[in-house]
Parts: C-alpha cells; structure tokens; sequence
C-alpha cells in the first residue's frame, strides 16, 4: 500500500521520498522545488488545467499525485546540459533562424494592394 505524506512538514528530507508516495499539489511543489526542480503550486495548476501536466488523481476534491509520476514529469520539462551561455545562445539561433533560401518578414496586417489605374 502507498504511503502518504504527512499534511504539515517541518523537515524536507526529500530525497528519500519512495515514488509512490501521494503529495497533493503543495506538497508536490514543496518536492519538486526541495529536489533542485523549483515549481510553483500555481504552475501545478496551470498545466493540470491545460491538460500537459503531471498525471494525477481525484480524492474528493482534492488532486493527488505519485512522487515518481511528478519527478519524471518535472525532469522531462529540463533542457539539456549546457557547456556555456554562447552555446545556449547557437541552440536558440538554430531554433528561430530563417532558412537560408528564405528572407524572413513579418506578415503584413494592412490591406492587400489595389491595382492604381
């Protein structure tokens, strides 16, 4: 059967926590932010709500999740380890550069051109 975590915690000894421990939404953010992964117990929210979040269960009205569930979910929101900023700025560039064949522009909002006669 699947420990539970006290409601009200003093100590965050959290890296010992066995993954089917069920937090609720505090907890898990309390975790997750005590493990090195700092998340807010609104950004919890939000992405339940949107639906790309952390799996979860119902327990009357209250939202319960599994440690191991959680972490996975917060380690598969990480960017790859980086060496220096000037390679995280050449990864950014890679992602929103033009293609070479191509001259980026913004789209016009305007109206099209008439023919002047």
């Amino acid at each position: 059967m699947p420990k539970c975590a006290p409601r009200l915690i003093r100590d965050l000894d959290w890296l010992n926590l066995p993954r089917d421990t069920r937090l609720s939404r505090p907890e898990a953010a309390k975790a997750l932010t005590a493990n090195g992964l700092p998340t807010a117990t609104a950004t919890l929210t939000t992405v339940a709500s949107r639906g790309d979040g952390p799996p979860f269960r119902k327990f009357n009205n209250y939202v319960v999740y599994e440690w191991g569930e959680i972490l996975d979910w917060a380690i598969s929101r990480c960017k790859p380890v980086q060496r220096s900023a000037t390679a995280h700025r050449a990864m950014a560039n890679k992602v929103t550069a033009a293609p070479p064949n191509r001259v980026a522009t913004k789209p016009s909002l305007s109206r099209p051109n008439r023919l002047r006669s």
